[in-house]
């Protein structure tokens, strides 16, 4: 295990001399003072005891600091070694999503967008991004099963949303239930701009409201499956879905 410099000295003899001459003036001082505890003294007296303090606070924080630093980085290296830090939880996605110009998302039932749950806890704060970055003019592209469900959910979603977008700004690649094979929410941003493309998939398990990151690797014939997708069933703008 790594050993901090405030160790190193407490383990040095230089320390144990010096400790040992200390602890015998700490002693003499405190006989003297017995005999001569009045007037100036008691003055000098209380100084050292605050000197002794001060310094001992400082070792005490310099040591404590150090063992708190080795155990952040004990934590950082833990959270990269594992991919924890591609774990990415709704706060963060909300922000991903405001700072996008184009969003792709890839849903089974438009739960995240439309603030209805299905089984998983679904975030109020997702349809209230949606709904301002619709307002701003961003444009959105479902990819998602032909469904009663979907059809029900963009119902919804227009109820929702129709006073924030305007016509060319939403649309739906609907997709035949038996050639839909993703099982859970995929989101994509910024894929037609010239910003960095980002990529979550929502973690596959209800109980826990987390995404994953996909990194440069998956993205690409991800996107490459989507395009695919937009040639063979087009995109349908949701003035257009009854």
């Amino acid at each position: 295990m790594k050993t901090n410099k405030i160790q190193k000295f407490f383990k040095n003899p230089t320390f144990s001399i010096i400790a040992s001459a200390l602890t015998i003036i700490i002693a003499y001082f405190i006989n003297f003072m017995e005999d001569n505890a009045k007037g100036i003294n008691l003055i000098i007296a209380a100084v050292f005891v605050t000197l002794i303090a001060i310094l001992s606070i400082v070792i005490y924080s310099i040591y404590a600091n150090e063992e708190l630093e080795d155990k952040v980085e004990i934590l950082q290296d833990f959270i990269k070694s594992y991919g924890l830090g591609s774990i990415i939880n709704e706060k963060t996605l909300t922000i991903w999503e405001s700072s996008a110009k184009t969003i792709w998302v890839i849903t089974l039932d438009l739960s995240n967008d439309i603030g209805i749950e299905n089984d998983k806890k679904t975030d109020k704060k997702i349809v209230d991004i949606v709904n301002s970055n619709l307002k701003q003019g961003k444009k959105y592209v479902y990819f998602v099963p032909d469904t009663n469900k979907i059809n029900g959910a963009i119902k919804e979603y227009k109820k929702i949303h129709s006073e924030s977008y305007k016509k060319g700004q939403v649309k739906f690649c609907i997709i035949p239930k038996d050639e839909f094979h993703f099982i859970n929410e995929i989101v994509l941003y910024d894929v037609e701009e010239d910003a960095p493309t980002r990529a979550v998939q929502w973690f596959p398990n209800k109980e826990l409201n987390y995404y994953l990151e996909i990194d440069k690797f998956y993205q690409l014939p991800l996107i490459g499956v989507l395009n695919n997708l937009i040639k063979k069933y087009g995109l349908k703008d949701i003035y257009d879905i009854k």
